[in-house]
């Protein structure tokens, strides 16, 4: 079945829930899998989703993957960094605004050329998704903040993606939350929209905690998980780059 919130908290915090999920490694265990591209709804001038969205691909690399981010719209006012290898082997590459099928192209062309296990992500505008998922890249991530308004829209873009691309994986992050529990009622009121509308689930990849450590990285232009390591930011970071990394989860008859 697919991944829930609830099936992926013990990686937060071992008291979160009861026991693993069956069938899922521990924290900190990298099963090998292939290479795959994720497209990411991203703005222009969204700093605080694309300093996460960096600070996470740092903590893939740090997991054992190749990690790398193709973005666009990159000036003096964005947290990106100056484009090649980063920390920790994680690479930005800067792309002039194009086509989504482009951004698919590039981003496939980046995941062939990789060995082993990793994660591509190709950030585009939130209105670009479905053209992206059509054109080749299957499976994307959202950055989801717990308010209304943000389940609202994220609800729409889920519904108009999986419309154009029914087999579609996507994936939610909550980040911004306050509380697990304000998390796992985001999460599952999002879920249910979703698969209402199109009868297709949601995979989790957990929650971002409301953590000061997080903005003062951005500012910084430093990831997190490099600047304040035992912040709650950095280890929620580690978990989710993880889950990215899992085999994708087991799907019912």
């Amino acid at each position: 079945m697919a991944r829930r919130l609830v099936d992926v908290l013990h990686h937060f915090d071992p008291g979160l829930a009861e026991a693993p999920a069956p069938g899922t490694p521990a924290s900190g265990e990298l099963e090998p899998q292939a290479a795959a591209g994720v497209a990411v709804p991203l703005e222009a001038g969204d700093l605080l989703r694309a300093g996460a969205l960096w600070s996470l691909a740092v903590e893939v690399a740090r997991s054992g993957g190749a990690a790398e981010v193709l973005a666009s719209g990159c000036d003096g006012a964005s947290p990106w960094p100056p484009a090649g290898p980063g920390p920790l082997g994680a690479h930005l590459t800067h792309l002039e605004a194009g086509a989504p099928a482009d951004l698919a192209a590039a981003v496939a062309a980046r995941v062939a050329a990789l060995s082993g296990p990793g994660l591509v992500f190709g950030c585009l505008p939130r209105t670009s998704l479905a053209a992206a998922l059509t054109a080749g890249l299957g499976r994307a991530l959202l950055l989801v903040p717990p308010d209304r308004s943000a389940l609202d829209e994220a609800a729409d873009l889920a519904s108009e993606a999986l419309g154009a691309v029914p087999d579609a994986r996507l994936g939610v992050t909550i980040h911004g939350a306050r509380s697990v529990a304000e998390a796992r009622r985001a999460f599952e009121a999002l879920a249910a929209r979703v698969e209402g509308r199109c009868g297709r689930p949601l995979e989790s990849y957990g929650l971002l905690v409301d953590d000061l450590a997080l903005y003062r990285g951005i500012l910084e232009r430093c990831p997190v998980g490099l600047a304040r390591p035992q912040s709650l930011a950095a280890r929620a970071l580690a978990d989710v780059a993880r889950l990215l990394l899992e085999p994708p989860p087991e799907t019912g008859p």
